[in-house]
């Protein structure tokens, strides 16, 4: 949105409510439908990347779609914006065949990828992809990424708005998995970077946001507003490096400081390093100093 607020980019699959949640909830209205159908209650277990099963390959033995070369799940008219969810069940249902499809010599979201995580067709290099970074990684993203994560804080869709499959289908329209609010899907960095516990549970609960953690959005935010070139990101990096409570945060701070204003960051980097108490941060400080 060009609204003049500096605003991140949150993954459409977490616009909404929490995927696990919502195909939960569903899934076990289909049960109940199926006993309907069968006569008898049912022995049920409904799964949703929440057990040891590889979903994607489930729904490609199930013939729901097939897996593309960025790895995503390919559904006819419907490209890989899709949930998964399964239904393991104590009764017999004749199985449908695996689509004899494929994406063919395209090769697109392999050069697309902004940080060359599908290092070959159908294999991605998990620390390298964006979702990963900024979504399960728990500590310090690597130096050399940084950059390459753009305005991204929790996700990256790349390899799936490039696809000529999922970039032709429709939008859905679910009400489950609209945003609420804009801070749902282009949250905006200065209040990413400054909110509190209380605002950023009451923001994103029941959204697969939470998973990131406070500590990791906050990180996020920070190396979004380093890769943003606009001079008011200034000054919002410059508060999180003095007073953010979480080390994580004052740490990427630092680097975003020095990558937006080069020499100009070395007189906040220098007074924050004569009273930062954690270890860690004061390393990133120093490499901030050194870049």
């Amino acid at each position: 949105p060009d609204d003049g607020i500096l605003r991140g980019r949150i993954a459409r699959y977490a616009w909404g409510r929490d995927y696990h949640k919502t195909l939960k909830r569903r899934m076990t209205a289909l049960v109940a439908t199926i006993e309907k159908i069968v006569g008898r209650p049912v022995e049920a277990r409904t799964l949703s990347d929440t057990a040891r099963i590889v979903d994607r390959a489930v729904a490609a033995r199930a013939g729901t779609g097939w897996v593309g070369k960025n790895s995503m799940i390919i559904v006819p008219r419907h490209g890989s914006w899709v949930m998964l969810g399964e239904i393991m069940l104590d009764i017999h249902i004749t199985p449908d065949l695996p689509l004899a499809q494929d994406c063919g010599r395209c090769r697109i979201c392999l050069d697309r990828c902004p940080t060359g995580a599908i290092v070959e067709p159908y294999r991605i290099d998990a620390p390298r992809c964006i979702s990963y970074l900024t979504i399960e990684e728990r500590g310090p993203i690597p130096f050399q990424l940084r950059p390459l994560l753009g305005n991204r804080v929790f996700g990256c869709d790349t390899c799936q708005d490039v696809c000529p499959y999922t970039s032709a289908a429709r939008p859905a329209h679910d009400p489950d998995f609209e945003p609420v609010t804009i801070e749902n899907a282009f949250p905006s960095l200065e209040r990413l970077a400054t909110m509190t516990s209380a605002d950023f549970y009451a923001t994103y609960s029941g959204t697969a946001v939470i998973r990131a953690k406070r500590s990791g959005m906050a990180r996020n935010a920070a190396i979004a507003l380093g890769n943003s070139d606009d001079p008011r990101a200034e000054p919002i990096l410059i508060q999180m490096l003095r007073c953010h409570d979480e080390p994580l945060a004052r740490g990427h701070a630092a680097w975003a400081l020095a990558h937006l204003t080069g020499d100009e960051s070395h007189r906040p980097l220098t007074l924050a390093l004569q009273s930062e108490p954690d270890p860690s941060v004061c390393v990133e400080i120093r490499q901030a100093l050194d870049a």
